[in-house]
């Protein structure tokens, strides 16, 4: 999915963006394109209301940019249009903010 815009004007544990991609039925590897901060928190990645990836941990001490974050296999059941949803859930210990810099979010064919 790219070419969205999506902004948390002051980011909280329990924001929600919803988008939404077409995507064959078959096996995808999921990764999560933006950057760290001391100010990001974790976030729940759905795919029609259902957890592909929880928990991914958006905190670093220091600003790094091009982060790319790759999680389990999805398994994509029928052709179609499908819904992604991506939520705020907590933060890293250290983190002081629940802000999810994602930049890009692609579902790659596992073939590939």
């Amino acid at each position: 999915m790219h070419a969205f815009y999506s902004r948390q004007s002051a980011a909280n544990n329990g924001d929600v963006s919803t988008n939404g991609c077409y995507l064959a039925a078959g096996t995808y590897t999921l990764y999560l394109y933006g950057y760290t901060a001391s100010t990001c928190g974790k976030v729940d990645v759905s795919l029609d209301g259902f957890i592909i990836a929880a928990g991914v941990d958006w905190y670093s001490a220091a600003i790094t940019k091009n982060v790319i974050k790759s999680t389990a296999t999805v398994v994509v059941n029928y052709s179609g249009w499908h819904v992604v949803k991506l939520t705020t859930n907590g933060q890293n210990g250290a983190s002081s903010g629940f802000a999810i810099p994602l930049t890009y979010i692609e579902f790659r064919p596992a073939a590939d």
